[in-house]
């Protein structure tokens, strides 16, 4: 399970890279880079010139076990999803399905070492995403993952909660199965890496079953909450004497539960959903019922693990019973 995570959540530790970094074999992400290249003098020069790049990257220096050991890499099977977010800009100046969302896009940031340098990095680091940026993101990344049979890892949004877009991309595609999940929400880089090492057998059984519930659209829907229950049962073992403690870097070491859903989605999934989400705002309607729209693109669905926070369930001694159901 190759699993295709915005960069937006690593910027932030998001619940959503934790879980693909727990269950995954390998993450696949966008790293902003010189366009002359990734030389070592192009990128000093690089952290010279533009300030919140070098801040983007120090951001992520607690991954940085994760990159070494190519857990998480911005290359794979030859491509660069960065490609894939260029032509995504390209499809919504030029499509008409899309034209809710040209007075928004930025084309410039993906083109130029100004955009992907300073705008880029700077949208990643303040939190609220400009839609302009993360929506070709977004639909970039997933016309990846479906190309490369990568998964899309996302952030849910839960009743009455997050953004129209996001409430509106749950009306789109196909639930086969979901379940809970323990996941460190708070840890370094090397807590992760010795909780995957600890782990590797539980995960790989769930990562079988979430697999063959694909394949059966849904009907070893069963089989995955047992996995997702051992892998919790297991997790309760191993992270007893480290939850609240401090880890290498004096960082309290916290878990919670994770709702994990497995969906199929139009591989146009961020941008149908982002059409929706701008007819609501047009039509001040609010939170109202989002009409859906047919996707456009011929390139299939893509397969996507959504995350969303269990409110109300904390990590202590029992918890594991949560997952199996």
């Amino acid at each position: 399970m190759i699993c295709a995570v915005s960069p937006y959540h690593l910027a932030g530790r998001e619940l959503a890279v934790m879980v693909a970094a727990s269950i995954s074999e390998r993450m696949v992400t966008i790293l902003p880079a010189p366009l002359a290249g990734v030389s070592r003098s192009a990128v000093h020069e690089a952290f010279s010139r533009h300030p919140r790049y070098l801040r983007l990257i120090e951001s992520w220096r607690w991954m940085s076990p994760l990159w070494s050991l190519g857990i998480i890499e911005s290359l794979h099977d030859g491509g660069d999803a960065i490609d894939d977010v260029r032509r995504s800009t390209g499809r919504i100046g030029a499509e008409p399905a899309w034209s809710p969302l040209r007075p928004y896009a930025h084309e410039e940031t993906f083109s130029s070492d100004a955009g992907m340098l300073d705008q880029l990095p700077a949208d990643l680091l303040k939190g609220g995403p400009d839609p302009g940026i993360s929506v070709p993101m977004a639909a970039g990344l997933d016309a990846f993952a479906a190309r490369h049979g990568c998964w899309s890892v996302r952030a849910g949004a839960r009743e009455n909660v997050g953004s129209l877009a996001g409430r509106a991309e749950g009306h789109l595609g196909r639930l086969l199965v979901s379940f809970a999940l323990p996941v460190l929400t708070q840890a370094s880089g090397r807590v992760i890496l010795a909780l995957r090492d600890e782990l590797a057998q539980e995960a790989a059984t769930l990562r079988t079953a979430i697999h063959a519930a694909v394949e059966s659209a849904g009907i070893g829907s069963v089989d995955v909450r047992r996995a997702a229950g051992e892998y919790a049962r297991a997790f309760e073992v191993v992270t007893r004497d480290r939850l609240e403690h401090d880890d290498e870097t004096g960082l309290r070491i916290c878990a919670g539960m994770a709702n994990v859903q497995v969906r199929l989605l139009p591989v146009d999934a961020a941008l149908i959903s982002s059409v929706v989400a701008m007819r609501q705002v047009r039509a001040r309607s609010g939170v109202a019922e989002p009409r859906t729209v047919a996707p456009v693109s011929t390139d299939g669905v893509v397969r996507a693990l959504v995350v969303s926070p269990m409110g109300g369930v904390s990590i202590g001694p029992g918890f594991a019973g949560h997952a199996g159901r």
